[in-house]
């Protein structure tokens, strides 16, 4: 399910690329909110499954941590 977000994100990004007007735009946009919304919640489960069993939660955290950090980081940039 990575790999699908990842198609859907690769086709909100071309979508965005090649946009022609407003409602382009908003689609292409759409698009790239569900790839990531995708990723995100597969990617803590992947860590968790992947990860050995003493560093499960330190890695999972640090996972959600550097995401909040950089959204904060984001919305700092674009104000």
């Amino acid at each position: 399910s990575i790999l699908i977000a990842a198609c859907v994100f690769t086709v909100g990004s071309t979508i965005l690329a090649f946009c022609w007007d407003y409602p382009s735009l908003v689609v292409g946009r759409v698009v790239v909110g569900i790839g990531i919304g995708i990723a995100s919640l597969t990617t803590p489960m992947y860590i968790a499954e992947v990860a050995l069993p003493r560093m499960r939660g330190q890695l999972v955290t640090i996972n959600a941590l550097l995401v909040t950090v950089g959204q904060f980081i984001a919305g700092m940039v674009d104000g």
